[in-house]
């Protein structure tokens, strides 16, 4: 008569072991032996991550959640899980909001020849390469400025004379204390919404 081990497998000779004085079915071992390798490639809880909590407890808007990147320097990725978004619909959201913003507080005017021109570009003065890729330096009002696209031109391509007159910033720079040197005057950029400063002098004043 047929005898079967306890998973009803039959016990046979070739499917028979014994280990240690004990009768083992090969079957039950094999299938044993398949499971354990797939559980343990397998991830059994998800990846804890890091987060950090909603402003107020609750969900922002996209516009706020922009507002954030903008003045409060929060980082895009953030932003986007607080507004529950892509991380590339915050980052550009917040790219137009702020071109807009420097735009009007140079009274869409060329800072380098004065030029106005429509479709100004916004100028990194910390380019992205030099250490300007988080929040700060990327949306951050005092490293932006309105440039013409020949100025613009001028200034990647003249990237000494440009950090003479604080529009080219080293890595180790902080936009708001490197004045903007052009038409006669000094313009201190802070990240402060709106405010800006003008300094007037004279280039006899500026030798000095």
């Amino acid at each position: 008569m047929a005898e079967y081990c306890k998973n009803g497998h039959e016990w046979s000779e070739a499917n028979t072991v014994m280990r240690n004085g004990i009768r083992a079915c090969l079957t039950c071992q094999r299938s044993k032996t398949r499971k354990t390798k797939v559980n343990s490639g397998r991830r059994t809880k998800p990846r804890p991550r890091a987060t950090q909590e909603v402003p107020a407890g609750r969900r922002v808007s996209l516009h706020t959640a922009i507002e954030h990147v903008v003045f409060e320097h929060v980082k895009v990725s953030t932003a986007a899980r607080w507004a529950g978004k892509a991380k590339k619909t915050v980052a550009d959201g917040a790219w137009e909001h702020v071109k807009r913003i420097v735009r009007e507080r140079d009274r869409d005017t060329c800072q380098k020849c004065g030029s106005r021109r429509p479709g100004l570009d916004v100028h990194h003065r910390k380019p992205k390469q030099m250490g300007g890729s988080d929040a700060l330096t990327t949306y951050g009002l005092a490293n932006l400025i309105s440039l013409c696209r020949l100025c613009h031109g001028w200034v990647h391509g003249h990237p000494i004379e440009a950090e003479e007159l604080g529009l080219m910033l080293a890595q180790s720079a902080d936009p708001e204390r490197v004045y903007v040197t052009a038409r006669g005057r000094k313009l201190a950029l802070t990240n402060a919404g709106l405010v800006r400063k003008e300094v007037q002098f004279s280039e006899a004043q500026d030798r000095g």
